[in-house]
């Protein structure tokens, strides 16, 4: 989940629509100048650090001709601030990032983590949907129809409201981890990459943690 963190940011400061844009803009431009064979799937944010200084100079410029670039920063920047490792740290192109207040930035920033620790809730199913996209749009993923229920992916939108959209999430979540599977593999990592193993240790320095308790039943 910390890799498909950035765009539960985007999905959460910009709403679904123009987060699906954003992430595709930015994915579509990293593929571009990456010519990477086989193509490689660019939802995990590790996959940017893999684009050359010279790469990723040239996926901010492309953004910022598109008009694309000040949409990340606005999102992203408590998250840079509170992990200056990010691999999407890039895009603020080692500019200072100045957040009026940062206690009030973690305070808003665990709000946030609060609604996407759980995988299987709305805010980090849509931020996987989001992730599955990036990999049907760049060619990556294909489905056949009547094979799975992810023919019917845009009632994704929908999730939890309707059954047809619990259909299409339940296909997603396995799916997410076939992917990432092959993305660790593919680029040497084992179950872990460096981005996530920072992202748990660097977020105990910010605070500690505590076990979420479980909701109430209404027996």
């Amino acid at each position: 989940m910390p890799e498909l963190i950035w765009i539960g940011l985007l999905e959460h400061t910009h709403g679904m629509k123009q987060a699906a844009d954003l992430t595709i803009s930015l994915a579509q431009t990293a593929v571009e100048v990456g010519n990477h064979p086989p193509k490689r799937w660019y939802a995990p944010a590790t996959a940017y650090s893999l684009l050359s200084i010279e790469q990723q100079n040239q996926v901010v410029k492309k953004l910022e001709t598109a008009n694309n670039l000040h949409p990340f920063k606005v999102a992203l920047s408590s998250l840079i601030t509170l992990y200056p490792e990010c691999p999407l740290k890039f895009l603020f192109q080692n500019e200072g990032i100045q957040l009026e207040d940062k206690d009030d930035a973690l305070n808003e920033y665990k709000e946030f983590l609060n609604e996407y620790s759980n995988k299987y809730d709305r805010v980090a199913t849509l931020a996987q949907a989001n992730a599955v996209y990036i990999a049907f749009v760049t060619d990556i993923l294909k489905v056949e129809r009547g094979v799975s229920a992810l023919e019917d992916f845009p009632d994704i939108a929908a999730f939890p409201n309707t059954e047809k959209s619990k259909r299409v999430a339940a296909s997603l979540y396995p799916v997410i981890n076939v992917l990432m599977g092959i993305f660790l593999t593919e680029n040497g990592y084992s179950h872990y990459s460096p981005w996530s193993r920072y992202f748990w240790n660097r977020g105990l320095q910010l605070d500690h943690c505590s076990m979420k308790k479980a909701k109430e039943s209404d027996e």
